[in-house]
């Protein structure tokens, strides 16, 4: 009728020990930190209540738990046949008796914890949860502990069902109240491939002790874990671990909107990740993020919604408010990289506190200065060295016997891809920083078209990094380069390729056909000079008529053409190194046996971890390959976000919009169903026919002389501009791919509209004026 903890048996007892007491028991056998006890067994009781044979036993176990109890008391819990399962978690509906130090209370407890299984409330809720029957229970009587700190932790994020966010809640003292729900405590967070806390500083002493011990727990009981710990005389102990309950976890929930109340922009990011990233990716991107920019307070900088990419915007305006900056200048300051946030769209406010903000400030001039002092270095690398270092590093991959061989190439990757992502950011925020200096002056000199007409000159004469597969095929095509030599100049490009998951240009010979045929009729070379042409003009005139000033303009130029290059180059070695993660993860699932793509679904700590031996993470892969279908089978979710989103209850609306979504407040009707707005991209003023393409896949549906209208556009997509009367996409602003590219080419382009492939169809009339920002349906 009794067993201690260290007695417990699965075969023997499991039936009468109920779900507390039986994972209690296996968790302090197993070595976890949990307070000695015993279980008082279903059998034990009838349905009065505990039967006298009983007694005498329980008064011998109390006294030998009481002997070494370290307080002296004990604590009486409930252990129900359902209870702390996978399907119902009865917190806080049956009773628990604390701090009990006495024969007579002990019994009259066990008695309250035993009657509370017919309560109304536990009724209730095993009505709820369609399970009928009375709830008899066994009881578990433990070491009562007085502790420092008590709390929960959930190993997901509870709302959001996020798998890479750990949730929870501590108070002080015992945590009966927080369990119940009475109080709510203080909230902290882990960040599970990091282990990055987020919380109260007086917890920081414990912080890492209760993240390993969580980790162990969702790793070993192969599911994501609700979880009861203590801290008392500075030790970690476990009080409880249970399966989350009324979590969806098929599909997995990547949905970060839901987590607190941001705007969120995926310009720039949404050109860089066109489509729902796979974990590796994500856990690789976030963690290079959150090492250079690491998080403020509680908030992120990225997030993701829908399994896309996104920009806390309410973090970058509150950190900028906080330094000083005014709200019209705040806009203005990041227009061209992130766009233009419509008047009427809210921007939910953060309180960030002078010592976040000033953490972050100093952090941020830290990394600016070593990647400041070392820029000249890593430029020569990357020009000079960083393709052969990629060889060599396939080359060791390749030769990879096993796994241990595996880790110790990875061990000199991660260092240089990390590095490399750092310089790509730094460079971008120079290049950026330019733009504005270079567009200011500019703008008190010469008429709007005449200065995009300039700004398209940062090329080099067709030099930049992101036109060189264009122009590699152009050369292919006159036979200048050969078909390998195109190849290894440029196979690590194309149109997904800041994911690791998507195939090379080198991968797909029938890409690299397919591209050949779309520049049968382009000719880049002759657009590329006609801008030059005009650019030569616009100086010659500018010369003559204020030499001065000109000289000023080109030097400003010329620095600008250089960061403009070094940006791109940066970018081009970047995803060099990302083809060779992707070969890297190719070759541990051909090692391991596994799907050439299964192993993209992990993060990349449970990606080493398997490497290292632990296959139970493998277990993750088929629910998140059903989020990644469930997402990807989505339309592209709305550029802006403001609050929460349910992204498929947003996708059955008639009426919804891809531009932005607005859960604070009422958004505004389409004022001109016939007028479509974004920004300039490339000016020029161009009337045609519209055709829509959903995907890179789609190319060889357009015909030259047509208005390319689609999402986004990379590097993959430059083969297509040339042909193109004019360029139209949802996401994008002045210094997006869409419309550097366009401007090097003179083709109209107006990007970030936000809705133009839910607003126009192929086959539409419209006019593209790239100068204002304007499409206009005809």
């Amino acid at each position: 009728m009794l067993c201690t903890f260290s007695q417990f048996s699965e075969q023997e007892h499991a039936n009468q020990a109920g779900g507390k007491g039986g994972m209690l028991a296996r968790l302090y056998q197993s070595g976890y930190p949990v307070p000695d006890g015993f279980i008082i067994l279903s059998t034990a009781f009838d349905n009065r209540g505990l039967i006298d044979s009983a007694r005498e036993q329980i008064h011998a176990y109390y006294r030998q738990l009481t002997d070494s109890s370290p307080t002296g008391k004990v604590a009486v819990r409930s252990s129900a046949p359902a209870e702390d399962s996978a399907q119902a978690s009865y917190a806080g509906e049956f009773e628990t008796v604390l701090n009990v130090e006495s024969k007579d209370q002990l019994y009259a407890a066990i008695q309250t914890v035993y009657e509370s299984g017919n309560s109304e409330r536990v009724q209730t809720y095993a009505a709820a949860k369609a399970q009928t029957g009375n709830q008899g229970i066994a009881v578990v009587v433990q070491h009562m502990l007085a502790p420092s700190y008590a709390g929960v932790l959930f190993t997901s994020d509870p709302i959001s069902g996020a798998a890479y966010t750990m949730q929870g809640n501590l108070v002080t003292g015992t945590g009966d109240k927080l369990v119940s729900g009475e109080v709510t405590g203080d909230a902290f967070s882990f960040h599970t491939d990091t282990g990055t806390y987020q919380g109260p500083d007086y917890f920081k002493p414990h912080q890492q002790a209760l993240f390993s011990m969580a980790s162990r727990l969702a790793a070993e009981l192969q599911s994501l874990q609700d979880i009861e710990w203590a801290i008392f005389q500075n030790q970690l102990f476990l009080l409880q671990s249970r399966p989350i309950t009324g979590l969806q976890t098929t599909p997995e929930v990547w949905n970060d909107s839901l987590k607190d109340n941001y705007l969120w922009s995926n310009t720039n990011l949404g050109e860089l990740f066109g489509n729902v990233i796979t974990p590796l990716t994500w856990s690789i991107f976030r963690e290079v993020t959150e090492r250079n920019v690491g998080p403020v307070g509680k908030h992120f900088l990225i997030g993701l919604i829908a399994g896309r990419s996104y920009f806390n915007i309410s973090l970058i305006y509150a950190l900028l408010s906080k330094l000083g900056k005014k709200h019209a200048d705040i806009l203005n300051s990041f227009d061209l990289f992130l766009g233009i946030i419509p008047d009427h769209i809210k921007i939910p406010q953060l309180n960030l506190s002078w010592p976040e903000a000033l953490g972050f400030v100093l952090k941020q001039t830290s990394y600016s200065l070593k990647s400041a002092f070392a820029l000249k270095k890593f430029l020569v690398w990357a020009q000079q060295e960083g393709p052969a270092w990629c060889d060599r590093t396939f080359s060791a991959i390749e030769q990879s016997e096993n796994n241990a061989d595996l880790l110790r190439v990875y061990a000199d990757i991660e260092p240089v891809l990390f590095k490399t992502f750092t310089m790509v950011a730094f460079i971008g925020n120079q290049f950026v920083q330019q733009q504005y200096k270079l567009k200011a002056a500019l703008s008190g000199a010469l008429a709007a078209e005449d200065r995009e007409i300039i700004l398209s000159g940062l090329d080099g004469d067709g030099q930049l990094p992101s036109m060189a597969p264009l122009m590699g095929i152009a050369a292919m095509t006159k036979g200048e380069i050969t078909r390998d030599e195109f190849v290894r100049r440029y196979g690590h490009r194309g149109p997904d390729e800041a994911e690791f998951a998507a195939p090379r240009t080198a991968e797909d010979p029938d890409w690299i056909d397919k591209l050949l045929a779309q520049h049968q009729d382009a000719d880049p070379a002759a657009l590329l000079l006609k801008q030059k042409q005009n650019r030569d003009r616009i100086w010659q005139t500018l010369a003559q008529q204020q030499p001065k000033l000109a000289e000023q303009l080109q030097k400003l130029c010329a620095t600008a053409t250089t960061l403009a290059y070094n940006r791109e180059l940066a970018k081009s070695e970047n995803f060099r190194q990302a083809w060779v993660v992707r070969k890297f993860v190719q070759k541990a699932a051909q090692l391991n046996h596994q799907a050439e793509d299964a192993l993209f679904y992990l993060s990349k700590n449970e990606l080493i971890e398997f490497l290292q031996g632990n296959s139970q993470v493998l277990e993750r892969i088929a629910p998140r390959r059903e989020t990644y279908a469930a997402y990807s089978a989505l339309p592209p979710v709305p550029n802006l976000i403001s609050g929460s989103i349910d992204p498929f209850q947003w996708a059955k609306l008639p009426n919804r919009r891809t531009d932005y979504f607005d859960a604070n407040q009422a958004l505004p009707q389409i004022e001109d169903d016939k007028l479509l707005k974004g920004f300039p991209g490339s000016a020029g003023l161009v009337e045609g026919t519209v055709r829509v393409l959903s995907s890179h896949e789609c190319m060889h549906e357009f015909i030259s002389g047509e208005i390319l209208v689609t999402s986004f556009t990379n590097v993959g997509w430059t083969p297509l501009f040339p042909r193109a009367a004019a360029i139209v996409t949802d996401i994008g602003a002045p210094l997006s791919h869409a419309a550097i590219v366009a401007r090097e080419l003179g083709v109209p382009a107006v990007v970030g509209t936000g809705s133009a492939t839910m607003r126009l169809k192929t086959g539409d009339k419209v006019r593209v004026n790239g100068s204002q920002g304007i499409v206009e349906l005809l």
